[in-house]
């Protein structure tokens, strides 16, 4: 089903939304103030109780006190602290007078105590002087109350209020009274602000002295020891805050608390109330769900109320938007059926006024355009258009100028294309035998290219052979030179060898040289020896003839091996212009295979170019040959485009230009 989102439903939704709004907003901050006031009441409510209470217990203390410092003076004024035997009746009487005394006493500072009871103990069995009400009396030097204990025989609470003797300044004793507790411990236990919630007693330290689980509360054992629980050994999430200030934590028993507590002013004690967490926020909680409440039943009854007065409001023009459907279908000669005189009826008689003027335009830009349908373009409006209307008009006769400035311009591009179209048939059929003649000097173009191609193909052939020829002769000048250069070094080791004989011949010139020395020098040792000295005389001449032809000898050789020397040099010279021969040669063979290389790369070049020439002739002789049937079909086409621009200009003729 279509979603409705009509202008009574948004206006409805709108205004539902805005009042909505306005109300939590109103609701909601009467909430608040309304919890603000409910709590400032509750908060004062607990403070006031729980203040009456400590005030209730500060003032029993404070009876207490006072009634103890009233004994004490008159033990003073009555010097019973000098004559024992009065004191001790004189305490009886006073513990016999009040119920909530456990016992009266005096210590001494010799160790001996004076009870208003039976018990006359020694200083052994009972020194006072080591006891905390006797100490910090007699340090204080005015009246203390000391931290609650249990007594051992009744297992009650007890509390002792002390204050010391002092006569002319001077330190007497200690008088102290011991006081029940148990009045304050069941007034403070009956002590109920909530349903679920407990008061509790604890000292400045923490300890526990009333608590509805008794099993928490100070006691003694068999010995007579308190059994004291400090409140952080129940709660360990406790911490003390300032007096009235709430405090949420797990209570001992495990559910959510919050702790209020009061402080007693004379003792330190604090008096806690533990709410119920639930209970404690249960009563703002029930005022949250009543405003919600409100909240919801206002906003449901303000829709009710407005969607009647929309209904109510919106009637008439449902009717008129039901009935302007036949405007949507075209039915301009429709009328309203609402008359009355206000906006919707003003509305009414608006539109269909703006219905008889859109009905004039239409007859009249349907008589102009039935004109021109027939060709005529002269045909002008005689309906003034007002308003937005106006540029209709404007462009109806733009229109007709224009189309008739068209037809016209077509009249007169058809006469141009009919001539064209005759000069373009005539010039098509030149164009074609003049196409057909260059196709076959093309083709005789492209057979002579062909053999220019298979010439330079043949050279490129030979000039690759005549490389390897050129490449294998270089080889073999370069192998020829480097053995030439191999024979000249040989040539060089053998001069430099026949320098070295040179040197060895000459020393063994020397050696003869010295040899004949030796072997003149020997005959004449045996000439002067006599007869003796014949024998080494005949070696003497021998070795001086092997001297000379060893010095012969060696004269020849060197001269040989001079001539070799020489004929060496003359080879070496030889052989250094044959190399350079050779290095020419292969100069020259490398430049020839350079050359060589070079014709044969163009010639490479020129084979590709060739090839690319004679592949474009043959695109050419294709392009001629298509641009040849182009052109027969140009040539019909336009003989042809001459007979359709012909009817064309017939056709035209039918319309008034």
């Amino acid at each position: 089903m279509k979603k409705n989102n009509g202008l009574r439903n948004q206006i409805k939704k709108r205004i539902t939304i805005l009042v909505a709004v306005g109300l939590i907003v109103m609701l909601s901050l009467a909430t608040v103030w309304s919890m603000t006031i409910y709590q400032n009441q509750r908060n004062l409510k607990i403070d006031a109780m729980l203040q009456n209470c400590t005030d209730s217990v500060g003032s029993w203390i404070d009876t207490k006190a006072e009634m103890s410092h009233l004994i004490c003076d008159e033990i003073i004024d009555r010097e019973y602290y000098i004559y024992k035997n009065s004191l001790k009746k004189y305490l009886a009487d006073k513990r016999a007078d009040d119920e909530t005394i456990l016992d009266v006493y005096v210590g001494f500072p010799d160790g001996s105590t004076v009870f208003g009871d039976d018990w006359e103990p020694t200083p052994e069995e009972y020194d006072p002087t080591t006891r905390d009400w006797y100490i910090k009396a007699q340090q204080a030097g005015e009246m203390i109350v000391t931290d609650p204990y249990a007594d051992a025989q009744t297992n009650m609470l007890v509390v002792t209020i002390s204050e010391p003797i002092i006569v002319d300044d001077k330190f007497i004793a200690v008088f102290a009274c011991d006081i029940y507790l148990d009045k304050i411990i069941e007034e403070i236990k009956e002590l109920k602000i909530d349903e679920n919630g407990y008061a509790m007693l604890i000292t400045a330290d923490g300890t526990i002295l009333a608590h509805e689980n008794e099993n928490y509360q100070l006691s003694a054992d068999a010995d007579g020891n308190d059994i004291k629980t400090n409140i952080t050994d129940v709660v360990s999430d406790y911490k003390s805050v300032p007096d009235g200030e709430q405090l949420r934590l797990s209570d001992y028993n495990g559910s959510n608390a919050i702790y209020v507590e009061d402080t007693i002013s004379l003792t330190g004690w604090k008096l806690i109330y533990s709410f119920d967490y639930v209970e404690f926020l249960k009563p703002g909680a029930l005022l949250i769900l009543f405003f919600c409440a409100m909240i919801l039943v206002f906003c449901v009854v303000f829709s009710i109320l407005i969607a009647a007065l929309l209904k109510k409001l919106f009637k008439p023009l449902t009717v008129v938007a039901d009935e302007s459907r036949n405007v949507a279908e075209g039915n301009l000669d429709f009328r309203f059926s609402y008359n009355a005189d206000d906006e919707i009826g003003n509305l009414c008689r608006a539109i269909e006024n703006n219905n008889n003027v859109v009905r004039g335009y239409i007859e009249d830009i349907g008589c102009r355009l039935d004109g021109i349908s027939h060709g005529d373009f002269s045909v002008r409006s005689g309906v003034e258009y007002i308003g937005d209307y106006s540029s209709i008009k404007k462009s109806l006769d733009d229109i007709s100028s224009a189309l008739g400035v068209v037809f016209k311009g077509i009249d007169e591009a058809s006469n141009s294309v009919s001539n064209g179209a005759g000069e373009l048939s005539n010039g098509s059929t030149s164009l074609a035998d003049t196409v057909a003649h260059e196709t076959q000097l093309i083709n005789d173009m492209a057979s002579k290219i062909d053999m220019i191609s298979e010439k330079i193909a043949n050279n490129v052939t030979s000039t690759d052979r005549a490389r390897g020829f050129v490449r294998d002769t270089s080889r073999a000048v370069e192998l020829s030179n480097t053995q030439m250069e191999q024979l000249l070094e040989a040539m060089r080791d053998i001069s430099n060898s026949s320098v070295e004989i040179k040197k060895i011949i000459k020393t063994i010139d020397d050696i003869a040289f010295q040899t004949n020395i030796l072997a003149l020098n020997a005959a004449v040792e045996a000439a002067r020896a006599g007869s003796a000295g014949k024998g080494f005389a005949v070696v003497a001449d021998e070795v001086r003839n092997l001297a000379g032809k060893s010095a012969v000898a060696s004269e020849q050789t060197a001269k040989l091996i001079e001539h070799s020397v020489e004929v060496i040099e003359k080879g070496m010279e030889f052989a250094d212009e044959t190399s350079e021969s050779l290095q020419r040669v292969v100069k020259q063979t490398n430049e020839v295979d350079a050359i060589i290389a070079k014709i044969n790369e163009e010639s490479h070049e020129q084979e590709v170019h060739i090839n690319d020439i004679n592949e474009n002739m043959n695109r050419v002789s294709g392009l001629v040959t298509s641009a040849a049937s182009t052109a027969e079909e140009s040539a019909a086409a336009s003989t042809e485009l001459h007979s359709q621009a012909t009817t064309f200009r017939e056709m035209l003729e039918k319309f008034g230009l």
